[in-house]
């Protein structure tokens, strides 16, 4: 299937710092809120970043339907009939031993049991292999497990793809909802926060405790409030529209004091 696959698609399919199972904080912007993960205890020393969003009715999003379509029907578990078909058509080849009416009954019920959760063309492919498996063991019939064993790796392949395809179609059609910006108000309020923090560890730390008149106050709030929307947008917290917004009525509000 991964030939069939557009080369942005694979991209995606093949990353794995892609948060998948959306378990990490998203910012006002749509990135990792990684503040608010690593205070989850989410681990934020590799790289992570949210599920990318396709959107409707683009060519890219008619292309991701048509592939998890396909994904679907590829992690199909085959019918009953077409296991014992192939199993039928191996014990041509291979031989199973001497057994009375009731043991066959019973190993076909075990061969069906062990074998459903596969598609149709993996069992068929793990038929074929042992068939021509040039190993002298290959000429009895095999148990299920050794067939299993040589198609259980092409199948997990096929149902984390198909559960990505997925992932990435639910968020084209419902993407997910975002927090609100953080307010401007608030991020003064952690300026003026930050700036009383600054004076209790200077007196803990017997250094001199920075004072302020009035208007060098103001100064200071303003100059610490634009370091953390610069900070914030750095994060992706705020968008460049939002960020710039926010300097600008800072510049006003300053302006008019």
């Amino acid at each position: 299937m991964t030939r069939l696959l557009k080369h942005w698609l694979k991209s995606y399919l093949n990353a794995n710092d892609i948060d998948w199972s959306c378990r990490y904080p998203l910012t006002a912007t749509g990135a990792i809120d990684r503040r608010k993960a690593e205070s989850q205890g989410l681990n934020t020393t590799t790289s992570i970043r949210p599920i990318p969003t396709i959107r409707l009715g683009s060519d890219e999003y008619r292309e991701l339907v048509a592939a998890t379509e396909l994904a679907r029907r590829m992690v199909e578990p085959a019918s009953d009939e077409h296991i014992g078909f192939e199993l039928k058509r191996l014990s041509v080849w291979c031989p199973m031993p001497s057994r009375d009416v009731r043991d066959y009954k019973l190993m076909l019920h075990d061969a069906l049991t062990d074998l459903g959760g596969f598609p149709h063309d993996l069992i068929q492919k793990a038929c074929a292999r042992y068939r021509n498996d040039p190993d002298p063991r290959c000429d009895f019939f095999p148990r299920p497990g050794r067939l299993k064993a040589s198609i259980e790796g092409e199948l997990r392949e096929r149902k984390q793809r198909f559960y990505r395809l997925e992932r990435l179609l639910a968020i084209a059609n419902e993407p997910p909802k975002l927090p609100a910006p953080i307010p401007l108000t608030e991020i003064e309020a952690e300026a003026k926060h930050q700036i009383d923090v600054d004076k209790m560890l200077a007196q803990l730390t017997h250094k001199p405790v920075p004072e302020f008149s009035p208007e060098a106050l103001v100064i200071e709030i303003k100059a610490r409030t634009l370091a953390k929307i610069e900070a914030y947008e750095r994060d992706k917290h705020l968008t460049p529209e939002i960020a710039t917004s926010y300097r600008n009525q800072m510049e006003a509000s300053h302006g008019q004091g």
